[in-house]
Order: structure tokens, then sequence, then C-alpha cells
């Protein structure tokens, strides 16, 4: 069942890969490539949440943080901090990694 939906979304994004201004599933595809696999990933948009699950597997319990569907925005400044002090010295965007200060 998991891979025909893989296949599913990846014909999917096939289709809009080209597309300009860059669509939001290629967008998440391909950010989900390069993510360090023990970052934390915020999503500060209902909207992108939903083309985030298509590509992101979660390796372990509150990996994503997500407002869930209410559909807001503006709370992601506030939930990477929280990410931050929750798991110190680890990714929290994008594969951008943090250093405790000395």
């Amino acid at each position: 069942m998991r891979e025909a939906y893989e296949r599913t979304i990846a014909e999917t994004e096939k289709k809009t890969h080209e597309q300009t201004p860059i669509h939001p599933d290629r967008l998440c595809r391909e950010l989900c490539e390069v993510l360090d696999r023990d970052a934390t990933v915020v999503i500060d948009s209902f909207t992108l949440s939903g083309w985030m699950t298509q590509w992101f597997r979660s390796r372990f319990p509150g990996q994503v943080v997500d407002a869930g569907p209410l559909a807001p925005v503006g709370h992601g400044v506030g939930m990477a901090i929280g990410a931050q002090l929750a798991r110190p010295g680890k990714a929290d965007r994008a594969g951008h990694r943090r250093r405790r200060p000395r």
C-alpha cells in the first residue's frame, strides 16, 4: 500500500516539477531530500503541512512540530525556539545546525 502511495505522489510531483513559481510538491520533496535525518521540522503554515507530510517520514516522536488543521501562521519562530530548547544542538530547520553557547 505504501509503495502505491509513494508512486502516486511521485507521479504528481513529476507533472508539476517544471512549474514556475516552484510548486509546493517539488519544494517539499527536495527539502526532505536534504534535511538532516535528526532535524526537528517546524511547519509554520497548515497549507504547507499537507505537502510536507506527503514526503517527510518521521523517525522519532516529536520530529514534526505543527499547529494542526487550524491554518495559523506566525507560530513557527516560537515553536523553533521550543524545539531548540528541547533538543539543544540539534538541527531545527532545513539542516541548519546551531551550536550551544560555551
